[in-house]
């Protein structure tokens, strides 16, 4: 083979390697393909060849070796040149937002919100070759000229919190998140209850942690149990065990004892009698919960903005069933997870394919108002 140079043999061997991984971008290949060492892409390039995806270069004509060698050398430095005036960017960016962030930097009483939005506001602010030596001075100057422009900022009132405060709120705030971490390991036995697992999932989703968000982000994939993020990475959790699952079932048996008990003692007839119908009606609340779970879900994608399309039946050339999706790996699952989120998945996997609408707890379903459609009849 006659190419020399990392970028051209990268190049040369980028389509069929797309051809062969259709769920990687060419952004994602050509990646992975700078950390290898030059011999081995020409291992994978004289693989391509023997298998009839790649012409050799010695075949083409000189010059149109050499034009196409041009072709390429000037793709792969604009390349690298936009993606070094990207991390220019971003970190100016950060900069500019650390600065801007502080309290009172812009207004009294007043702190501008750093996430991802507000710095790629912020950057759509600068002229080109910009540089801010004063960032504060600078983002005065620009909502002096365009007032306008103050209402495109998230800005917050700032309230001064010592950090004995700051440290009571944390510790209250983790209480809370391993509270709800415990009842739903409890209650399910999907995962484990690991400071590994509750760390991912505290991460992932968010604190205060929402048990909406458990319900559906957690799943059973082929390889094990994993959360799927929204935005459809999947992260690998540890399965409960034998002995986890022994002690949940001990703690709810206690905790519906000392309900009894406590209804008893209060002559809380309701309370006894509803008891004693969700005992006998198990399957049907079970299925209830199911729902009440697919329906917030859903509503909270719909609120997150994502636009998710209807699940197809079929996916690349085979059935899209419970049996396909459960034996999906994560690479399979997480373009799934993108295009149709995690609510359709789940009701396929249960063969659910319309719920109600409900109130704030599953025993408040919303029957005159119409249902959430997830697949046809």
């Amino acid at each position: 083979m006659n190419l020399n140079s990392k970028y051209e043999i990268i190049a040369a061997i980028t389509p069929g390697w797309l051809a062969s991984h259709p769920h990687m971008t060419s952004a994602e290949v050509r990646e992975q393909f700078e950390q290898y060492h030059i011999n081995y892409l020409r291992t994978i390039y004289d693989r391509q060849v023997a298998a009839g995806h790649l012409r050799p270069q010695s075949t083409q004509a000189p010059d149109a070796a050499k034009q196409e060698r041009e072709r390429l050398q000037r793709e792969y430095l604009e390349h690298e040149k936009q993606q070094l005036l990207e991390q220019v960017k971003q970190l100016q960016a950060g900069l500019i937002t650390d600065a801007l962030s502080r309290p009172h930097a812009i207004f009294p009483d007043k702190k501008l919100v750093d996430s991802q939005a507000t710095r790629q506001q912020l950057v759509s602010f600068l002229n080109p070759g910009e540089q801010i030596s004063n960032p504060v001075a600078w983002l005065k100057k620009v909502l002096q000229d365009s007032p306008q422009l103050i209402q495109t900022l998230p800005f917050e009132d700032y309230v001064y919190v010592s950090p004995a405060e700051r440290k009571q709120q944390e510790q209250e705030a983790l209480a809370y998140d391993k509270q709800v971490f415990h009842e739903f390991c409890r209650d399910t036995e999907r995962c484990a209850e690991r400071d590994s697992n509750f760390n991912v999932a505290r991460t992932v989703l968010g604190s205060p942690l929402g048990r909406h968000a458990l319900d559906t982000g957690v799943v059973h994939l082929a390889e094990g149990v994993f959360l799927i993020g929204d935005d459809g990475q999947t992260h690998k959790l540890v399965s409960a065990s034998t002995t986890d699952q022994h002690q949940w079932a001990q703690e709810r048996s206690d905790l519906d004892r000392a309900n009894l008990i406590r209804m008893s003692r209060e002559n809380d007839f309701a309370g006894l009698r509803e008891h004693d119908r969700r005992r006998r009606e198990l399957p049907a609340t079970a299925a209830d919960f199911l729902e009440y779970q697919l329906s917030k879900g859903y509503e909270r994608e719909v609120l997150q903005g994502r636009q998710l399309n209807p699940l197809p039946t079929h996916y690349q050339g085979k059935v899209l069933d419970a049996a396909a999706i459960r034996a999906m790996n994560r690479e399979q699952m997480r373009p799934l997870v993108e295009h149709y989120g995690t609510v359709r998945l789940t009701a396929r996997l249960h063969g659910v394919k319309k719920v109600r609408r409900f109130g704030a707890t599953v025993d408040q379903p919303i029957d005159n108002q119409p249902q959430y459609v997830f697949e046809g009849e």
